[in-house]
């Protein structure tokens, strides 16, 4: 027997293992959309889907065995599952296939060197999803302890895109035929969301009487809800009557291969990524005045240190600019001192000459 399940933005089949006589998941990486649950249907009835063989756990397995147990044993995100699998095969691929307790701080190094030539940010991706894989060994004792290290992520100062360069790749997917890319970049633009989110977001959400829009926050499987704002809006309705359930139609992530190639287009190469625009929107509405709480639950960060870590340039720049505004109160009165000074001429009372050195002796 088999049962399809969902796990975010996938499917996966839960089937009955008799060899435990209990149930083991089986990831996919098909949509959780009605063609893809047909398509998994499918696959079941032919047989596609069967439980593993048994995985008999050892202190002696090598790192190929201790993987394949590994991902019997725990339930994971397909997403998860993809990025765990990738950091081990660039480890087995350096380090060799060996018995899990056989692998040292020198393998370690070894992993650490031949990707030196990667950003910081991706080798925290690979140390952090190693580190999880043998943390579960040294949980389960057959490890006496974790020799990945995670590298910190790098904290960058936010990138947003210019105005102009915006106005220019806006102009070039209205042109087009077909609107809706032009009204998924807008969306993405006026609402800050992720794109995942957007991708998934149903007409059902779209309260246009209460102008509420409640997004489900894919990433991290939880709700909330933004302001159907006049760009918004405008956003929408140009994609009024096109497509069901989902507002803008694509099937994934996959589906958006259109904004590369626009920018190729008008810019000669691929100059901002797509969460750019969440970025640009985040930083925006701290520059005209949005304190930052706010700006954290219209993206849905669950944390405020978040924003503050990666947005603090644009407040300070806002809390400038604002300043600034309030110096004409002091402004005038440095001028009337300054005026004053004059008239009495005490300007040099106010920047007295240093003394004259002392011609006398003790």
């Amino acid at each position: 027997m088999a049962i399809i399940r969902k796990s975010g933005k996938h499917l996966y089949v839960q089937v009955y293992d008799p060899q435990t006589q209990g149930t083991s998941h089986i990831p996919t990486d098909i949509p959780n959309t009605l063609d893809g649950f047909s398509k998994v249907k499918a696959l079941i009835k032919i047989g596609y889907y069967k439980a593993k063989p048994l995985i008999t756990f050892t202190l002696d397995m090598d790192i190929l065995q201790a993987q394949d147990y590994y991902f019997s044993q725990v339930q994971l995100s397909p997403k998860t599952i993809d990025g765990r699998k990738l950091a081990l095969r660039w480890w087995i691929q350096l380090c060799g296939v060996k018995r899990l307790n056989k692998y040292n701080d020198k393998d370690y190094r070894t992993f650490i060197e031949a990707l030196s030539d990667r950003s910081k940010n991706t080798l925290a991706i690979y140390t952090s999803e190693l580190h999880s894989f043998f943390q579960w060994y040294v949980n389960k004792k057959a490890l006496s302890a974790n020799i990945i290290s995670i590298t910190p992520r790098e904290l960058k100062d936010p990138r947003i895109i210019p105005q102009s360069d915006l106005t220019k790749l806006l102009a070039y997917l209205y042109q087009k035929e077909d609107k809706r890319h032009f009204a998924f970049i807008f969306f993405l633009l006026n609402a800050g969301c992720r794109k995942s989110d957007a991708i998934a977001l149903p007409w059902s959400s779209v309260d246009w009487g209460n102008k509420i829009i409640y997004i489900k926050n894919i990433k991290k499987n939880r709700n909330y809800s933004i302001p159907l704002t006049n760009m918004l809006s405008e956003a929408l309705q140009l994609m009024q009557g096109r497509f069901e359930p989902r507002v803008f139609g694509y099937a994934n992530i996959t589906s958006l291969e259109f904004y590369w190639k626009a920018q190729v287009k008008v810019f000669g190469s691929n100059k901002y990524t797509m969460h750019e625009l969440r970025k640009t929107f985040i930083t925006t509405q701290l520059q005209r005045g949005f304190d930052m709480d706010t700006v954290k639950k219209l993206v849905n960060h669950q944390e405020l240190e978040t924003i503050s870590k990666y947005y603090n340039v644009a407040v300070v720049e806002n809390y400038r600019e604002r300043l600034n505004k309030n110096d004409t109160v002091y402004g005038n009165i440095y001028e009337k001192v300054m005026e004053r000074c004059e008239n009495l001429s005490e300007r040099r009372d106010l920047n007295p000459r240093p003394p004259e050195p002392h011609s006398g002796t003790l």
